[in-house]
């Protein structure tokens, strides 16, 4: 996948205080990727799985399945979802971990979109390293490119 253009908004205001990791919190954060498309949720799955334990899905009942299920702190949803269950996911991510971040991913960047706090915007296509550092992989730890 290549280019990409992430804009983040700022969520601290809404954020509660209990979003911390508390005593005994593993540290290997957990992924749910919801894209409809089977090669970007297996691109996806093989690429982050060596930093995080990713779950990958293009259907709702099964994203909402692995959030009553996992602690999920990420989740990466694609904006061709239906608009409905795209709001009723993220809501339900919500309802189960405050602090979830979320990420849309978005094939038309000119579409005009509502501007939802908490939401981190990705502009499809997009370098899978540059997902990975805007999880928190650090640079060195990423694969290399061989000339």
């Amino acid at each position: 996948m290549r280019g990409g253009l992430a804009v983040k908004h700022d969520s601290s205001a809404r954020k509660p205080t209990h979003c911390n990791p508390g005593p005994g919190r593993v540290a290997r954060r957990q992924i749910l990727a919801v894209e409809p498309d089977p090669l970007t949720q297996w691109s996806l799955k093989m690429y982050l799985s060596k930093w995080f334990d990713v779950y990958a899905t293009g259907s709702i009942v099964d994203a909402q399945h692995v959030l009553e299920n996992h602690a999920v702190d990420v989740l990466i949803v694609s904006e061709e979802l239906p608009p409905t269950a795209l709001a009723s996911l993220e809501t339900h991510a919500h309802n189960f971990n405050a602090c979830v971040e979320v990420i849309r991913t978005v094939a038309d960047p000119s579409k005009p979109r509502k501007c939802i706090p908490h939401v981190t915007y990705l502009e499809k296509p997009f370098e899978l390293a540059h997902l990975a550092q805007m999880l928190g992989v650090p640079p060195e730890q990423l694969p290399r490119d061989e000339p």
